[in-house]
């Protein structure tokens, strides 16, 4: 199952916008993968693609506002899920989260 380093007060926030811009350098060529795990439909994802040809940082920046951005509820939790059902280290959010001036004071404090 999960094993991640995380409390459930981080795992349900929002995912910011620091978080993202610093995923998406990360994601590579996994991205629609991951799009589609997040429950992304194709058609948008080839959208997004369309309209950032050959940039795949920004495709992958662009997937992960566009999920986060379509509802209220989308946590880390959901990014985490979709992660490692794609067979990637979940443990690249904890990374991720601890380079992040937003979230390292909550990690510190719990």
């Amino acid at each position: 199952m999960f094993c991640w380093d995380l409390t459930d007060k981080i795992l349900n926030l929002w995912p910011s916008d620091e978080m993202l811009d610093k995923l998406c350098l990360r994601i590579g060529k996994e991205w629609m993968v991951l799009g589609l795990e997040l429950g992304l439909e194709i058609e948008r994802l080839e959208q997004i693609e369309y309209d950032n040809p050959k940039v795949l940082r920004e495709i992958s920046r662009q997937m992960l506002y566009c999920w986060r951005n379509r509802d209220d509820e989308s946590t880390i939790r959901e990014l985490l899920e979709a992660l490692e059902r794609c067979g990637r280290n979940p443990h690249l959010v904890t990374e991720i989260l601890e380079n992040c001036e937003s979230y390292r004071k909550l990690i510190l404090v719990d």
